[in-house]
């Protein structure tokens, strides 16, 4: 199936990568988003480079973890919860495993790729963690979606961080957290898909509100009682930032005044890391603004030339046509300016 039949074949129904996004836990959408997907109204997201890489990388996750586990894995495709009635409960899945290493019921494969491992546990400390724990929150959705879909009790999220590290976690079936998925992408499916009702926005959606209201009356409103009460909160909100920032700028402070020279803080909980180089910005409203006067200006010899009718034979006008051309070349560096820049980094222990 190419990638638009599949893109296609995904609106037909609620999805593993919906679930997150209906319930507010996804990073990337909102429930507004999966609404208009599902309408063909949504705008095109172009292919990232992540998902271009865990695209390309699928089938090297995969052949690890057989060669790993022993395990026979089949690919499904696009598959329907034949259990669930009310509305299409539909999953891409990725692989299913049979064979004699398969455990008792089944096992469902869910192979993933992350730079950093960020919410994806250590093999080492996985049994140790509660299984909503072992992976992502975004993805445990997804993964629970899935278990509903092809109705089995197990599942493994084969992670690859980093380019090196593979992470083999199983992740058995919550039925009670299937039951609410049921009830909630039905109810979604049902009350604003087929009915065409966007749900309420969410903290993602400012995008949406500005393609909605792409223009502001010069009108006023006034504030209920309730969004009188937002206001106050959003005031609230903003000094407790603005009261957070200045604290986290203090402890920066702090932190490189210690470092001094050094480069790298190495502490239990993790490490911190200041680089220090020249960096050359530019002063882009004046460069563009120089830009235009000189367009403006060989614009008008060239007119001055074709009016008179002598640009072909007239050498003067040649050679002052090609003074301001040259001066194209070196403009950018008059509003170029090179500095001290610097980059401070933390990154925090896993577990």
């Amino acid at each position: 199936m190419d990638r638009t039949t599949w893109l296609e074949a995904r609106k037909k129904g609620i999805g593993g990568s919906d679930a997150a996004a209906i319930f507010g836990l996804s990073k990337y959408r909102s429930a507004i988003d999966v609404y208009e997907d599902k309408l063909g109204i949504a705008p095109e997201r172009p292919q990232t480079k992540p998902m271009r890489w865990g695209l390309l990388l699928e089938d090297a996750v995969a052949g690890a973890f057989v060669e790993a586990r022993g395990i026979t894995l089949r690919r499904l495709g696009i598959r329907r919860a034949k259990h669930v009635p009310g509305f299409p409960m539909i999953g891409s899945l990725d692989r299913i495993a049979y064979g004699p290493n398969v455990p008792a019921g089944g096992l469902l494969y869910e192979g993933k790729t992350s730079r950093m491992g960020d919410g994806y546990a250590k093999e080492e400390d996985a049994l140790d963690l509660p299984p909503e724990k072992r992976i992502p929150s975004d993805a445990y959705l997804q993964v629970q979606h899935y278990l509903e879909v092809v109705d089995v009790e197990l599942a493994v999220v084969v992670v690859l961080v980093a380019g090196s590290d593979l992470r083999m976690l199983d992740i058995p079936r919550d039925r009670a957290l299937g039951a609410d998925l049921i009830d909630e992408e039905g109810r979604f499916w049902r009350e604003n898909v087929l009915a065409r009702v966007p749900p309420p926005p969410g903290a993602k959606d400012e995008p949406w509100l500005l393609r909605k209201y792409s223009v502001a009356a010069d009108a006023e409103k006034v504030a209920t009682a309730e969004i009188a009460e937002k206001l106050d909160e959003l005031f609230d909100v903003e000094a407790e930032l603005e009261a957070l920032e200045e604290r986290k700028g203090k402890i920066r402070v702090d932190l490189k005044s210690y470092l001094g020279e050094a480069k790298k803080l190495v502490a239990p909980s993790g490490t911190a890391t200041w680089s220090r180089f020249e960096v050359t910005r530019t002063g882009w409203k004046e460069y563009a603004t120089s830009l235009e006067l000189l367009a403006s200006s060989l614009a008008t010899d060239v007119e001055r030339a074709l009016a008179s009718g002598t640009f072909a034979g007239d050498e003067e006008t040649k050679v002052e046509l090609e003074v301001v051309a040259k001066r194209f070349e070196p403009i950018r560096s008059l509003y170029a300016r090179t500095g001290p820049g610097e980059q401070f980094t933390t990154r925090k222990k896993e577990g």
